[in-house]
């Protein structure tokens, strides 16, 4: 998905004295193979050029790829917070997309291009998601034709990691899952009962939710 999936979340935490930094990458997918280097670089070629400790967080299947961006970025992450995410397996490469999963969505794929992510589920959900008719316009109005060879790939493994603290934001009964994997790891975890996109309908509650982790978690 595109910046103006975490632009509210971005506004609130702004205007609590939080400096936050939304990458765009969108062009990530239109390199070559494999994709996932291209997400990787452009999510760290995004980061303030001064030596600031940063925390990376990550939304949906942007949660396997934090330590990869890390290792482009240390010693400067101190942590690393999932909003109902995947994780990185610890010593595994992680799939971009479940296996089970993949097979739908190969069943959608056009001249090897995905769709929009918002045609994934159909149109009715995603009014249902976003009611309010300019965000859902601003937000899908990003949206990409993704390559669907980027979610046959599969993410390295970061022997070294995690180096610094970890949490998770649950909203999701899709992400129960990982919210419960997190919590295994000893991950301090915030569930906020909701949907997928919870942060573009309730910004100041996911606020909230990151400020408990960074400060308490």
């Amino acid at each position: 998905m595109g910046p103006a999936t975490w632009s509210e979340v971005g506004s609130v935490l702004r205007e609590r004295g939080w400096p936050v930094v939304i990458p765009s990458l969108l062009a990530a997918g239109d390199g070559p193979p494999p994709l996932w280097r291209h997400f990787v670089q452009q999510a760290a070629a995004a980061a303030p050029a001064a030596p600031a400790e940063l925390v990376l967080v990550g939304h949906s299947s942007a949660g396997p790829l934090l330590p990869q961006i890390a290792a482009s970025l240390r010693p400067r992450v101190v942590g690393y917070l999932f909003v109902d995410a995947g994780l990185p397996h610890p010593t595994e490469p992680t799939p971009v997309a479940p296996p089970e999963f993949l097979a739908r969505l190969r069943a959608m794929a056009a001249r090897h291009r995905l769709p929009p992510w918002s045609e994934w589920w159909g149109k009715e959900t995603m009014r249902s998601l976003l009611p309010e008719d300019a965000q859902r316009a601003r937000v899908t109005a990003e949206l990409p034709y993704l390559p669907l060879v980027y979610f046959e790939e599969a993410v390295p493994a970061a022997a070294w990691w995690p180096d610094a603290p970890c949490g998770y934001v649950w909203f999701s009964e899709a992400y129960a899952s990982p919210a419960a994997e997190a919590r295994a790891r000893g991950w301090s975890v915030v569930h906020l009962p909701g949907h997928h996109l919870h942060l573009l309908t309730d910004p100041g509650a996911v606020a909230d939710a990151l400020v408990e982790l960074l400060e308490h978690g």
